[in-house]
C-alpha cells in the first residue's frame, strides 16, 4: 500500500497485520499526538483528500481518500498507539448525510428471534422519523422462518403501495446467528425491499487466528458475500472505529472492532464485533454485539463518557462477553438481552457481568419473552411487550444439542408462554 510507504520514512517501527479482505493495518506503538499529526500532514502533502475527522473522548480519528485507497488513521491517547488502515474496493459511509426528518416517533424494537431450536440469535429493528428502518443483525440458521417473520414485521409497518425501505442494515460480525437470516431475506424479499446501504467490517477469514474459529464460519460469510454481490444496487460501506454518521434518524458512533484488538489474539471470533452507539431523541443505545474479553478491555481503557448510554444490548447474549466494569461505565437504565429465558437463567449465577447489568438497569427484557417496542426517548414503563410468538421444540433441541429438561420445568415454561399471549401448540396441550 502506497500509504505505508509514505509513513515509513518517519515511523519505521510499525507492525503490519492482515485486517479485513483487501485491507491492511499498520500499528505504531509508543507514539504521541505530534507523531499522529506528522502522519496526517504527510498524507495531505502527498495529495490525500481529507474526508472526515472526529474526536471521541480525546481519541483522534482521520479518514482520507488517497489515489485508489481509503485510509483510516487513529490515535489512542491512553494506549499511545497509532493505527493506519489502508484498503481498496469499499466505500466510506456518507459523512455529509444529516438526520432524517419526519413525523414518526423514533423507535427501537428488540425482535423475538425464533428460539424453538436455538437459544442464540440477535435482531434489532429501529424505525426512523421518516418511516424507514434500520436493522442490526438478523438471526440464526436454526431460526428457521425468521427472514419471513422479519419481512412480515416490516411489511406490516409500511404502506401497502410502497416498498419496504431499509435505510441501513448493520452487521456486528459474521457469526451465523447474526447474518444468516439476512442472506435468506435478500434471496426472498429483495423485490419488495429497497436497502439504502449495508454497514459492516468483518475480519478476514484468513486471519492468523482463523484456525481457532468455527470451520463453518467461512462458508456462512461467503454465502453472505455472494448474495450481496448479486445486488450491486445496494451500496456496501465499511465501518471503522471513530466514524460517526447518520443512518436515517440515528447517529451511529463506531467505538471498537477487530482492528483495535491487534496485536492481541482474536482466538475468540466474538472479539471481532463492531461495537456501536446509536443516538436519537436524546437517547444513546449501546450495541456491543458479541464483544468479549479483549474488546471489553479496549473499551474500558480507551473511553469514559463515550460509553455512557440509556439502553444497552447485553453482549454475547448474556454468555461470557463484556465485563462488569463495562456495564458500570455504560450505566444503562434499560437492558435488552438477545437470548432465551432458559439459557440466560442457567448462566446468570456464574456471569457476574449479567448480574451487575441487571442491578443497574431499572427494566430488563429478554427477547424470547416477546418482541418489545421502545419509543424514544425511553421512559420507564413505556415499553410495549408483544405476544410471545415462538416456543421451544424440546424434542428438536434434544436431538440437536442434547439439552433435556424435566416435565415440570417444560410445563412451567409452556404456562408462562401462554400467559404472554402465545398461541396454543397442539402437541403440548395434551402433554404439558
Amino acid at each position: 500500500m502506497k500509504t505505508f510507504d509514505i509513513i515509513s520514512s518517519f515511523l519505521p517501527q510499525g507492525e503490519k497485520y492482515l485486517s479485513a479482505e483487501n485491507s491492511e493495518l499498520m500499528l505504531y506503538k509508543n507514539c504521541d499526538k505530534s507523531d499522529f499529526l506528522n502522519v496526517t500532514n504527510a498524507l495531505l502533502k502527498e495529495g490525500a483528500e481529507s474526508v472526515y475527522e472526529n474526536t471521541v473522548d480525546g481519541n483522534e480519528f482521520y479518514f482520507f481518500c488517497f489515489e485508489c485507497e481509503n485510509v483510516s488513521c487513529s490515535f489512542s491517547k491512553n494506549e499511545r498507539e497509532i493505527r493506519i488502515i489502508a484498503e481498496t474496493g469499499y466505500l466510506f459511509p456518507d459523512f455529509n448525510k444529516t438526520e432524517a426528518k419526519g413525523e414518526c416517533v423514533p423507535t427501537l424494537f428488540q425482535f423475538e428471534t425464533n428460539h424453538s431450536l436455538i437459544d442464540c440469535g440477535m435482531c434489532y429493528i429501529l424505525k426512523n422519523r421518516d418511516g424507514s428502518f434500520v436493522l442490526i443483525d438478523s438471526g440464526h440458521q436454526y431460526s428457521l422462518n425468521d427472514s419471513e417473520r422479519i419481512h412480515a414485521f416490516l411489511r406490516e409497518r409500511t404502506a401497502k403501495n410502497e416498498k419496504i425501505r431499509i435505510a441501513g442494515w448493520l452487521f456486528t460480525h459474521g457469526h451465523d446467528d447474526h447474518i444468516v437470516q439476512f442472506t435468506e431475506y435478500l434471496k426472498r424479499f429483495s423485490d419488495d425491499t429497497v436497502i439504502d446501504g449495508l454497514y459492516y467490517n468483518f475480519v478476514s477469514c484468513h486471519h492468523r487466528d482463523s484456525g481457532f474459529w468455527d470451520p463453518e464460519l467461512e462458508r456462512y460469510c461467503n454465502e453472505f458475500y455472494d448474495e450481496i454481490a448479486l445486488h450491486p444496487e445496494i451500496p456496501v460501506y465499511r465501518v471503522h472505529t471513530g466514524m460517526e454518521f447518520f443512518i436515517g434518524s440515528f447517529k451511529v458512533t463506531a467505538l471498537c472492532l477487530h482492528e483495535d484488538v491487534f496485536p492481541e489474539s482474536i482466538k475468540d471470533y466474538n472479539d471481532s464485533s463492531l461495537v456501536t452507539v446509536f443516538s436519537a431523541a436524546g437517547n444513546r443505545i449501546m450495541f456491543p454485539g458479541d464483544a468479549a474479553v479483549e474488546e471489553s478491555k479496549i473499551l474500558e481503557k480507551r473511553y469514559s463518557t463515550a460509553l455512557k448510554c440509556d439502553i444497552v444490548q447485553c453482549s454475547h447474549h448474556g454468555h461470557v462477553g463484556t465485563s462488569s466494569d463495562f456495564y458500570r461505565a455504560v450505566g444503562a437504565r434499560l437492558a435488552l438481552i438477545p437470548n432465551t429465558k432458559i439459557k440466560y437463567d442457567e448462566e446468570f449465577a456464574r456471569i457476574e457481568a449479567d448480574r451487575v447489568m441487571e442491578s443497574i438497569a431499572s427494566e430488563v427484557h429478554i427477547s424470547s419473552d416477546g418482541t418489545v417496542e421502545i419509543p424514544l426517548p425511553y421512559n420507564k414503563n413505556t415499553v410495549k411487550v408483544y405476544s410471545d410468538e415462538t416456543f421451544e421444540d424440546f424434542d428438536g433441541i434434544y436431538k440437536l444439542w442434547g439439552y433435556s429438561y424435566t416435565d415440570e420445568f417444560k410445563s412451567e415454561l409452556y404456562k408462562r408462554y401462554i400467559e404472554r399471549g402465545g398461541k396454543p401448540i397442539e402437541k403440548y396441550e395434551n402433554t404439558l
